[in-house]
């Protein structure tokens, strides 16, 4: 019999099906709006490869400014000698970074190449917004929770959003002939987000999704970031 990881048993989970109702009046135009103030530019992004000692692969680290110039850094794996092929941008989990070329060897094997980059203020990335609230409470989850126009994951999910269409457009290293995101906790739930903004991916693949749910979240975490809201 499977481990049980949480309160409800995995039939309750599959039947589980909790209501919208804290969805915003204004969350479409929000969203909209969001986009439009940065779907004009451009990110400057630098690309440098590689010696890796796995022949069969290329490896690039990526620098990557994005909306408000805040420098995020990032990874690209890729199987030598390809220019087209299934593409991933791949997200981490909560206070991890994008991880070692290593991570991805299971995608490359299988013809796919894997872009990932560190979350804003995570990782070897830094943050250069300003949080005017919530700023001095350990992690990122209140950084500027007051103002949804300012807060931190905003900031993060225009990050990922532009980080996509460099990946989707013909700028870089490798053309995606299938676009799939994919992520674990909090990269699952940045999987997710960035879905239902670009709505043109060929997959999701969510583990144990973070930053979703956050009603129930609050009532049941026993621990974790979600306890930085509650406390």
């Amino acid at each position: 019999m499977g481990r049980r990881v949480g309160d409800l048993s995995l039939e309750e989970l599959n039947m589980y099906r909790p209501p919208l109702s804290t969805k915003p009046a204004d969350f479409d135009a929000f969203w909209k709006n969001q986009i439009q103030s940065i779907e004009h530019m451009s990110p400057t992004v630098e690309v440098s490869f590689r010696e890796y000692p796995v022949p069969s692969v290329e490896v690039a680290d990526i620098t990557f400014e994005s909306w408000d110039g805040t420098i995020l850094k990032g990874i690209l794996v890729k199987p030598r000698n390809v220019t087209a092929c299934p593409v991933i941008h791949s997200f981490h989990g909560y206070t991890g970074s994008r991880g070692l070329p290593i991570d991805y060897l299971k995608w490359t094997s299988l013809g796919v190449a894997v872009y990932a980059f560190d979350v804003r203020g995570q990782g070897e990335s830094p943050d250069h917004a300003r949080y005017p609230n919530g700023s001095r409470t350990p992690g990122w989850m209140l950084d500027g929770i007051l103002n949804p126009e300012s807060y931190y994951y905003t900031n993060v999910y225009k990050d990922i959003w532009m980080q996509f269409n460099w990946i989707v457009s013909e700028d870089p290293p490798v053309n995606h002939t299938k676009i799939a995101l994919a992520g674990s906790s909090q990269g699952g739930g940045l999987a997710l987000s960035l879905a239902g903004l670009v709505q043109n991916v060929d997959a999701v693949i969510a583990d144990y999704p973070f930053l979703a749910h956050f009603e129930r979240a609050l009532k049941i975490a026993p621990a974790g970031p979600y306890l930085e809201i509650v406390n």
